[in-house]
């Protein structure tokens, strides 16, 4: 039998049949065209990986590496599995190049697919791209605005990025100093301060001929300067923003006028428009100053503060010192929005002396006023309150129409010891009242409380804060959360706000201290300091709606570091604005 087939073969053969070109893809033998056993070539199936190949197409991976198909990759050169061009898109961690194919913007080095293929990227087609630190914006786009994703400070219009955000940013001018100022819903900054000499805020050259000059000065929420104007020498106390945008201040003038009628020395109150036109001036002839302020829903105005002359007058009503001439009496007040005349105005009964510190509205527009006071007895118009003959703080809660009292306290100090002054007040969502200042007990001290709205009982108080000397500055405000936010000079080596202690470059100079308080309970939550070797104040405290972050204006002198790197201060003094991230 095997010599039959053996002789059919070789007949077959003899008859001209080459047996080598007798080839199917399924006969176990790698012939013919195959590149490996039944697969590649003329073949259906293509070769797994391991097998042999000729080209590309040989095998199931589409890669064929010096003849045999390997694995698919994101390089080895080759366009296979999900890939949607050569080693890019899809499955591959690199993204495709532009003109490439692809079948998602995630498959775009620019994040752009149109029509299957990957766009050039622009910086205003509001997609996210490569280059980008931010959605057009950062790298090689734009600067962006505050609360902004960034990379680096040169990302940020405001040139600080922290944390991987943009929203710090800080300015030092001078030779100058902020003395008060405020944040409006926008996020700009107003301020209000003294120049010496020549200065530029960014809208030209200042020169203070006579002597010390107040400027104005307004900055939108990235740092960009919108306005400033100097309108003469005098002493500014207090500022604030009302709903419209329109800005509000107030201190001590030596003579002059604001845009309108030229006036003597004393107490004034002037208004401008948001874009800095003059509106109105009101001049009130009387030793006084003017720390506290603020705006009511409809323009109103708040003031309180104190005169030491014999008596000061808003419209037809006459205040009495009853400690003239050997010291001041309290006022408080409340001005028109369309003009600053007097709506009605207030000094308590039975009173020795008294200073008013900082006014603040509840969401209802009561007025919550505080400060100090002297004497054995005072009456807001809602019942005696003992003083303790000393110095003691007050907290007072009137109509905001009228003026009437709801409710009045006066704290005595610990231990009987004087010095207690309430210096900073603000409202949260429910009228409860935050209020802080310094008090003396065996040492300066600062104190944080929480008061009801309701009937001024004290909800908490935190235990004082030892080891300073605080300066009559401090500003109090509310983070988006509701917690307290607390700013203000002090002297000291190394006091602790509530956490580890804040280390004074030179305990004899002022340094600036920022905390932050739990609504709750005032438990600790931050406390960091900013200050170096001279006498570097912080005189406003907002925050900013625009980014949720921290505003701070004041001064400093030789150098300051607010995290963006040292800032060196003009001779005596230069005003700083910082506009910074949320606190942990």
């Amino acid at each position: 039998m095997k010599q039959k087939i053996v002789v059919w073969i070789l007949l077959v053969a003899g008859c001209g049949f080459e047996p080598s070109l007798v080839v199917t893809c399924d006969d176990g033998v790698k012939n013919g065209s195959e590149a490996d056993v039944d697969c590649g070539g003329g073949c259906p199936d293509r070769c797994a990986d391991g097998g042999g190949c000729i080209v590309s197409t040989d095998c199931e991976s589409s890669s064929c590496i010096d003849g045999a198909c390997r694995e698919a990759s994101c390089d080895d050169g080759v366009k296979n599995a999900a890939e949607s061009d050569v080693d890019c898109g899809a499955s591959c961690d690199a993204p495709c190049g532009d003109h490439q194919h692809c079948a998602t913007p995630a498959d775009c080095t620019s994040g752009v697919c149109t029509d299957g293929t990957c766009i050039p990227s622009t910086c205003g087609d509001g997609i996210l791209q490569s280059g980008e630190s931010d959605v057009d914006c950062g790298g090689g786009c734009p600067s962006c605005d505050n609360g902004k994703a960034c990379v680096a400070h040169d990302d940020c219009a405001s040139r600080a990025c922290v944390d991987g955000s943009c929203g710090m940013w800080v300015e030092a001018i001078g030779p100058s100093a902020v003395y008060t100022g405020a944040v409006d819903a926008a996020g700009n900054l107003f301020a209000v301060g003294i120049f010496d000499g020549l200065v530029d805020f960014g809208g030209g050259t200042f020169d203070s001929a006579s002597g010390r000059d107040v400027f104005l000065a307004m900055y939108a929420a990235t740092g960009q300067h919108l306005w400033s104007t100097n309108v003469g020498p005098g002493l500014p106390d207090s500022a604030s923003f009302d709903a419209s945008g329109n800005v509000v201040f107030a201190g001590y003038t030596f003579g002059g006028n604001f845009g309108g009628d030229s006036f003597g020395p004393g107490l004034f109150v002037a208004k401008y428009s948001a874009t800095g036109d003059y509106l109105w001036s009101r001049h009130y002839p009387a030793a006084a100053a003017a720390p506290g302020i603020t705006t009511a829903a409809n323009g109103d105005i708040l003031l309180t503060g104190s005169f030491s002359s014999q008596t000061m007058t808003f419209g037809g009503t006459v205040l009495t010192n009853p400690a003239f001439p050997n010291d001041s009496a309290l006022y408080i007040a409340r001005l028109s929005a369309a003009d600053g005349s007097s709506v009605w105005a207030r000094t308590p009964l039975h009173l020795t002396a008294g200073v008013g510190r900082d006014v603040a509205l509840d969401p209802a527009g009561d007025v919550l006023v505080v400060g100090s006071l002297r004497g054995s007895i005072v009456d807001f118009g809602c019942g005696i309150e003992p003083i303790s003959g000393n110095e003691d703080a007050f907290i007072a809660k009137l109509d905001g129409d009228t003026g009437a009292c709801a409710w009045a306290r006066a704290d005595s100090p610990m231990q009987g010891l004087p010095g207690k002054r309430a210096l900073a007040v603000v409202a949260d969502a429910s009228g409860n009242l935050f209020v802080a200042g310094s008090q003396n007990n065996s040492a300066e001290t600062v104190f944080v409380e929480k008061y009801a709205g309701t009937d001024g009982s004290r909800l908490w108080a935190r235990p004082p804060v030892a080891g300073l000397l605080p300066s009559l500055w401090m500003r109090a405000a509310l983070d988006p959360t509701g917690d307290l936010l607390l700013a203000g000079t002090y002297t000291g080596a190394s006091p602790s706000f509530g956490g580890s202690p804040l280390m004074n470059a030179d305990a004899a100079t002022h340094d600036i201290f920022l905390a932050k308080y739990a609504s709750s309970d005032g438990t600790h939550l931050h406390s960091q300091r900013f200050g170096g070797l001279g006498d570097d104040h912080a005189r406003a405290l907002g925050r900013s709606p625009a980014t949720n972050g921290i505003v701070l204006m004041g001064s400093f002198q030789q150098s300051v570091d607010f995290g963006t790197g040292p800032l060196q201060a003009e001779t005596p003094s230069s005003a700083f604005f910082l506009s910074m991230g949320s606190l942990p």
